[in-house]
């Protein structure tokens, strides 16, 4: 059940990551103050900028599929973009102006959240490597039952 529910939610991720590709290829874009509409413009500007980083991105996420290893350390890559898109969606909707502290104290708290998040799964990987290097030693993930 739990093997069925991990290829569930990496077919769930690869979809989004897909949509988000096909989204940006019709999504317009502001360029020296005027909305751009036209397609060929918004292809090609999406083409010079993020494409590859998303290409880059979603190729190893397939491969994972295969398991090719450490492919899913590629996907920290797709987190350098949500800093960006929250920006782009609360300057869309002027809620900075209205509700700063609170948008403020969010972040922080979703940073803190994944810092702690990042900083645990290195912690557990240096563990699982010594479980797997160092099978007779007394090693916390043993003693835990982790």
């Amino acid at each position: 059940m739990n093997c069925h529910l991990g290829y569930t939610l990496l077919i769930i991720l690869f979809k989004m990551f897909v949509l988000d590709i096909f989204l940006k290829f019709n999504t317009a874009y502001y360029s020296d103050g005027f909305l751009e509409t036209k397609r060929m413009k918004i292809f090609y500007n999406y083409v010079k900028g993020d494409l590859l980083q998303d290409l880059f991105v979603v190729v190893p996420f397939m491969l994972s599929r295969f398991n090719v290893p450490y492919t899913e350390f590629v996907l920290l890559l797709r987190v350098t973009k949500l800093s960006a898109n929250f920006e782009n969606a609360i300057s869309m909707t002027s809620v900075r102006e209205r509700h700063s502290a609170i948008i403020d104290m969010a972040k922080l708290i979703f940073i803190n959240i994944f810092v702690s998040h990042f900083c645990s799964c290195i912690w557990h990987f240096i563990g699982d490597f010594q479980l797997k290097n160092y099978p007779s030693e007394n090693i916390w993930l043993m003693r835990h039952g982790l």
